[in-house]
């Protein structure tokens, strides 16, 4: 399991690549040494430093790519509301060109379902619902991938009484560059207390108090203490909802792929408009390839998010009481549409 998350944490990661340095003539000397200080705080994973030094390059000179790698480190740091908010208003610049624009733009989408997948799991857990606070965490983790994320998915599958699930995200947790000193004591805890709670191979604790044995004791008999040998709980189908995660994933990279090409059929107009063929002749090209990637993406986005979706459907724990419920947000900011499906 840790493997396909970092399969799926590992395309955002790519996706969300910090943009390479950008030279802008206009620099003022000041502003530029504090990039520099910036992108050393982004190098040593102070991701809230750094979008704090961005911000301060952006006051000496206002140009659009200090906020959009602003955005990109309170993405990074966890505040995705502000993340959103640089973004958006990065993207509202003319001056945001070429890459950084397009980055920018994948950027904003993947902060923007991340909020929502957050902003759901706490609901659910403000409800008692543990599992479905997990999932959200675990979502939110699949397209920002960073330490905290799962390492509250982890504690959330451990007090729900998925203690292999809890395992694997507690183990990928360890493996985060981002995860302060305390956390990662946090994580060694967590480790050895599932490691005392288990028994035997798929063998976990019962949730409550041991049931006491029925009837009487017969000679040489003990009492069996129920928590020992209870059969372990079948978790969730893990590989459906990470289908289903990247999917979503996909599929906003295909639409953000669309605005792209809408962008450059916009610049390819302009030029025809000046008579410069040369230039309309590259925006167009530049159009076709993004609306085939975003073709491309939005389909096996979409066969993804369905295969995992019926797996999901299909999957039965044996648990009395379940029903499948799907839903459907349009998002703020990004215009991007999620799924979301859970068990009860």
């Amino acid at each position: 399991m840790s493997k396909r998350l970092m399969a799926a944490g590992g395309l955002s990661v790519m996706l969300l690549a910090l943009t390479a340095s950008t030279s802008i003539a206009a620099d003022p000397p000041q502003a530029k040494e504090i990039g520099a200080r910036a992108r050393l705080a982004l190098e040593g994973h102070r991701y809230a430093e750094a979008a704090d030094l961005m911000d301060e390059a952006f006051r000496l000179d206002p140009h659009p790519v200090w906020l959009a790698n602003a955005g990109f480190a309170r993405m990074m740091a966890g505040q995705q509301d502000r993340a959103v908010e640089n973004l958006s208003a990065a993207l509202q610049d003319k001056e945001l060109k070429g890459d950084a624009r397009q980055l920018a733009i994948v950027r904003l989408g993947n902060a923007s379902t991340a909020r929502a997948h957050l902003a759901r799991a706490d609901e659910a857990r403000a409800r008692g619902d543990l599992e479905a606070a997990a999932r959200g965490f675990d979502s939110a983790f699949e397209l920002v991938a960073i330490g905290p994320y799962v390492l509250e998915a982890a504690g959330l599958w451990e007090r729900a009484g998925y203690l292999d699930l809890a395992e694997k995200r507690f183990e990928l947790a360890a493996t985060m560059p981002d995860l302060t000193e305390p956390q990662r004591r946090l994580v060694t805890d967590a480790l050895k207390r599932i490691a005392v709670l288990r028994v035997g191979p798929g063998v976990a604790p019962a949730v409550g108090p041991a049931t006491p044995p029925l009837g009487p004791l017969g000679p040489g008999q003990e009492p069996v203490e129920v928590a020992r040998r209870t059969p372990a709980r079948e978790g969730p189908p893990v590989l459906g909802w990470v289908l289903v995660g990247v999917g979503v994933a996909a599929v906003g990279t295909g639409v953000a792929a669309f605005i792209i090409s809408g962008s450059e059929h916009t610049a390819a107009e302009d030029a025809r408009a000046v008579g410069d063929e040369e230039a309309r002749l590259e925006h167009n090209s530049r159009l076709s390839t993004w609306r085939n990637v975003g073709i491309l993406a939005t389909s096996v986005g979409v066969a993804s998010a369905v295969t995992g979706a019926i797996m999901i459907a299909v999957h039965d724990d044996d648990e009395p009481g379940q029903a499948l419920q799907v839903g459907g947000v349009v998002l703020p900011g990004g215009g991007l549409a999620t799924m979301r499906i859970g068990f009860r």
